[in-house]
């Protein structure tokens, strides 16, 4: 579910891809196999991506074990505008990878 959470934080946001992708030093091929879950993320990826949305990595892994709990979600992440993140949240999950 990591993956969706940060394709979910990355549309949040409104970064593109290749925003992301340059953030990271990867292709913007290497990024999208992150989003889609063609990749494993070990914890140093795992680092770099909660640096880039300004989060510690536990925060990014509590984000994305909440992600089909919108309540929780919101209960636990209250800084974000609930109704773009559910506006984010319904784009990723309706999607098939």
């Amino acid at each position: 579910m990591l993956n969706k959470a940060v394709k979910v934080l990355r549309i949040y946001h409104s970064f593109s891809q290749q925003d992301i992708a340059t953030e990271l030093g990867l292709s913007s091929a290497g990024y999208n196999a992150i989003e889609v879950g063609k990749v494993d993320v070990n914890f140093t990826r795992i680092k770099e991506l909660a640096s880039v949305y300004e989060m510690k990595p536990s925060t990014l892994i509590e984000f994305s074990e909440c992600l089909l709990k919108p309540k929780k979600l919101a209960r636990k992440f209250p800084e974000l505008n609930q109704t773009d993140l559910l506006r984010a949240i319904n784009n990723v999950l309706k999607q098939p990878n």
